[in-house]
């Protein structure tokens, strides 16, 4: 029977921990990655199915439609939820980035789609206030269902506030269910 000296022991530990701390390292790497995420390449990617925004990546509520709005203000993406809908009101909760909002829109029945829109100062909340050119804004929204409600073509009008006189700006885009 062979016994190591306590000196080869002593040359094998040092590279038998450096190989330990690897193998950890590793295995805690390929885990970073957010909720909903997958590590693809030592990168966290959004599977196909799901919808990426606001630093989540997750899947559509049945009545939920989402947008990304890189090329509007104040916001890059969108997640919008009817949560009631009858002939003339719609009530929706949005998320664009900071938590949820709720709101109302009149709803106006027509047979190409039916259109959304808010009055003025309908949806001012200060979460929502948007500064642009040193001036506060607020949204007032119009919309139109189409391909049989499974899209809504959307036009957001950023209003000075508090007046909503003067339109400072628009953003248009297609949210999706």
């Amino acid at each position: 029977m062979k016994i190591f000296k306590k000196s080869n022991w002593n040359r094998l530990y040092p590279s038998f921990f450096f190989l330990m701390v690897l193998t950890v390292m590793a295995s805690c790497k390929k885990n970073k990655c957010p909720e909903g995420f997958e590590s693809v390449d030592d990168q966290c990617v959004c599977p196909d199915d799901k919808f990426v925004g606001n630093g989540m990546c997750r899947d559509l509520k049945p009545n939920e439609y989402y947008a990304s709005l890189a090329h509007c203000t104040c916001a890059d993406t969108i997640f919008v939820e009817i949560i009631e809908r009858n002939d003339i009101h719609l009530r929706v909760r949005f998320d664009l980035g900071w938590g949820f909002e709720e709101t109302g829109c009149s709803l106006m029945k027509m047979t190409d789609g039916d259109s959304l829109y808010t009055v003025p100062n309908s949806t001012f909340t200060s979460r929502l206030a948007c500064p642009i050119n040193g001036k506060l804004a607020n949204t007032q929204i119009f919309g139109k269902f189409i391909e049989n409600d499974s899209k809504i073509r959307v036009t957001l009008k950023y209003m000075r506030y508090p007046d909503f006189e003067e339109e400072l700006g628009r953003c248009e885009f297609v949210l999706h269910k």
